[in-house]
């Protein structure tokens, strides 16, 4: 077996080992203590929420990755492959940027894990939020019908 397919086979077994403890993170922290809740849970909310924790996850170690082989390179002084990892890297970074809003914003768990990770209720910050701006907007509505009330009579 050459250099290229060990490196393609190591990167392999990283990219499972992520997914796996992505798995078994979401499971042990996010649905663990919701057996009544998780029935509501759909598959498709359950994959975004395994994505969430597999993002980081999977940066970090193409990172730690990325420096170590870049120590490894310099040691050896063969730098062909290092140029081949960094392409990778951009092209991997390229796709996974786009990719960050959408998830956010699809999805109605990214509400639920946003509460419980920080321990806030967001529903209720957004009502109080429309209240205020409900409340702010008033007075000025009221003050452009008079305004323009007084420019009638002229």
């Amino acid at each position: 077996m050459n250099d290229e397919t060990r490196y393609y086979l190591r990167d392999l077994l990283v990219l499972g080992l992520n997914i796996l403890l992505s798995v078994i993170l979401a499971e042990t922290f996010q649905f663990s203590d919701q057996n009544s809740i998780s029935d509501d849970i759909g598959f498709l909310d359950r994959i975004v929420v395994y994505i969430f924790f597999f993002i980081p996850l999977f940066s970090l170690s193409l990172l730690i990755s990325y420096f170590y082989r870049n120590k490894r390179n310099l040691e050896t002084g063969r730098l062909k492959s290092s140029i081949r990892y960094r392409l990778t890297l951009s092209f991997i970074f390229v796709a996974l940027l786009p990719l960050l809003p959408i998830l956010f914003l699809s999805s109605n768990v990214t509400g639920k894990l946003y509460e419980r990770f920080y321990g806030i209720d967001i529903e209720e910050a957004l009502l109080s939020g429309e209240t205020l701006i409900l409340n702010e907007e008033k007075p000025k509505k009221n003050y452009s019908l008079k305004k323009r009330v007084f420019w009638k009579v002229f």
